[in-house]
């Protein structure tokens, strides 16, 4: 998160979810494999850089490194691999609580 910090320009970063235990990841109906349960994501703002879609399209053209980018309702959601080698770089929007993900970084 250093890094997605210095890329928006020191601005501060409202982390709305980060780790979560299995059984809490489970309770929310989180993917059994979740990169939170690791302490590998969160979902987050930056307000006083831009709206969601800015700071994700602003990741998305950086070199930060990350498993997964996804462009959620509301904020930005970014997971680390255990191991960078497994790095999928995927990035994904996903427009509503009920709605697909979609692939890419759709504003």
């Amino acid at each position: 998160m250093e890094g997605i910090r210095t890329l928006l320009g020191d601005r501060p970063i409202v982390v709305h979810s980060g780790y979560g235990s299995t059984e809490v990841n489970h309770a929310v109906g989180g993917v059994v494999t979740s990169a939170r349960c690791h302490g590998l994501a969160c979902d987050f703002v930056c307000s006083a850089f831009g709206t969601p879609a800015e700071v994700a399209l602003a990741i998305l053209k950086s070199d930060i490194e990350y498993d997964q980018l996804i462009l959620e309702y509301g904020w930005v959601h970014v997971g680390l691999a255990q191991d960078r080698l497994l790095s999928r770089q995927e990035a994904l929007t996903k427009r509503s609580s009920g709605a697909a993900y979609e692939s890419g970084i759709r504003a």
